[in-house]
């Protein structure tokens, strides 16, 4: 069964060319999208450095409150990405596979694994901060399989890999 699974994940990442590569990509931006959303100060930050402003200590509601927005459409579009990845990756493959647990670890593991060696402590509640992106990109990436799945496949139709690893 992991052996197949392997396998398809192998073969699906072999077809796909840059387009797993641009998935792994969006990934890895969760974290900072998930974040930008729990600081808007830091969406704001990045603009005004940007546009070469000074980035000041202290931001108004009103500032706030755009870079809140900005960050929500950062992650909508990021989702948007990861779906039409999802689906050109799928019409290259000819079959269905599963990339969330790859996700989980990419996003999981290296995200949280990164910031205990930048740290140099295990904190649980920053474990189970950093545990948020992960939930935030595998749901996200759960609806992508889903509906890329049955936009490309058609609902209810899901052609499974068929070699083994």
């Amino acid at each position: 069964m992991i052996g197949k699974y392997l396998g398809g994940l192998q073969e699906a990442w072999n077809v796909s060319g840059i387009l797993g590569y641009l998935l792994v990509l969006t990934w890895l931006l969760f974290p900072v999208a998930v974040v930008t959303v729990y600081h808007p100060s830091d969406a704001v930050g990045f603009q005004l450095w940007l546009q070469g402003f000074a980035v000041p200590h202290s931001m108004s509601t009103r500032a706030l409150n755009a870079g809140e927005l900005a960050a929500f459409a950062f992650l909508a579009v990021l989702c948007l990405v990861q779906y039409q990845l999802i689906v050109f990756i799928y019409r290259r493959a000819q079959f269905f596979v599963q990339f969330w647990p790859l996700a989980l670890f990419l996003v999981g593991g290296i995200a949280n694994g990164l910031w205990w060696l930048k740290t140099g402590y295990f904190d649980p509640a920053g474990a189970m901060a950093g545990l948020s992106p992960v939930l935030a990109a595998i749901i996200c990436h759960g609806v992508c399989e889903r509906l890329g799945a049955d936009f490309v496949f058609g609902p209810g139709t899901k052609p499974q890999y068929d070699g083994g690893y």
